[in-house]
């Protein structure tokens, strides 16, 4: 009797097994301006968990090479959406107190160097990599250091301009590497005064909020490492006024159509992925309860 309990035991704990703590981002925070020539200057602090030499961010901002042809398809993805170029214009470490916060994306902090390589364990130094996409970064900031990992960059030509509206398709991640307990995301178009929305895709428990005519913000919690986000504002289009990407069509309708069906379908996602979590607790409860008596 006392081998069938044990068995059992074992067996339960094969199928329900505790959760382990995922390491990688603690605190991710992306501060984008989006400028009157259709650039985007993005400022990007973040922290790390566990014991690491540096970090690999990949930022891609050329995706598809299908030609925009103003249909709704090309709404879902061609190449008007590609930026022309990145500028890197600082890495950083930056110093922190206790757990980091958006705010110390304006701290002061050691100025990293480009270099062709590096050492494992080096501080102070980064790489880039210029691929079809974008760039790979490998900044070298090790946990020994504790200072946050602060970049700074510029994607030339995203903004759109279209007959009706400006529009910006921005990738926020495309292969990032690690797990993200927390991510803020704050979106500033200036001088926009009348209209403004946003969508944004990904992790199906994400929050968008406008927080004013300037400013959009993106949170979103547990993201798993490789997870794709991205989103998709649409606003006045006189705040672009140096911009020579134009289209020449008519977007708002062909956009808000799109997105109703894309939001529909994420719907019924969160619906059966509600579902499931429901049953996740059950099987806690029941999991919760058989330990207490064991």
């Amino acid at each position: 009797m006392k081998k069938l309990f044990y068995k059992l035991i074992l067996l339960f704990i094969l199928i329900f097994p505790l959760k382990i703590k995922a390491y990688g981002i603690t605190n991710y925070y992306i501060d984008i301006n989006v400028l009157s020539n259709g650039d985007v200057n993005v400022k990007e602090i973040f922290s790390m968990d566990g014991s690491f030499n540096g970090m690999n961010r990949i930022i891609n901002f050329r995706g598809s090479t299908n030609k925009f042809d103003g249909s709704i398809n090309s709404f879902k993805g061609s190449n008007i959406y590609n930026g022309d170029n990145i500028i890197i214009n600082e890495i950083k470490g930056i110093s922190y107190k206790n757990k980091l916060k958006y705010e110390d994306i304006n701290l002061e902090g050691d100025i990293f160097k480009e270099v062709g390589g590096a050492n494992k364990g080096e501080y102070g130094f980064y790489t880039k990599d210029l691929t079809y996409n974008g760039v790979n970064l490998l900044i070298y900031n090790p946990s020994s250091k504790n200072k946050a990992f602060y970049i700074d960059y510029t994607i030339t030509n995203m903004g759109i301009v279209h007959n009706d509206i400006a529009e910006l398709g921005f990738n926020l991640f495309t292969s990032m590497n690690e797990f993200i307990n927390n991510l803020e995301v704050y979106i500033h178009i200036p001088n926009n005064k009348n209209m403004l929305k946003v969508w944004a895709h990904g992790p199906l428990w994400g929050d968008t909020k406008i927080i004013d005519s300037n400013t959009v913000k993106l949170t979103i919690q547990n993201i798993n490492a490789n997870t794709p986000i991205d989103c998709r504002l649409a606003f006045d289009k006189d705040t672009l006024n140096e911009s020579n990407k134009k289209t020449y069509v008519d977007a708002l309708d062909k956009i808000i159509e799109l997105e109703t069906i894309q939001a529909e379908f994420a719907n019924q996602e969160r619906d059966e992925a509600k579902k499931i979590f429901e049953n996740q607790k059950k099987i806690e409860l029941v999991y919760n309860i058989f330990k207490i008596i064991l």
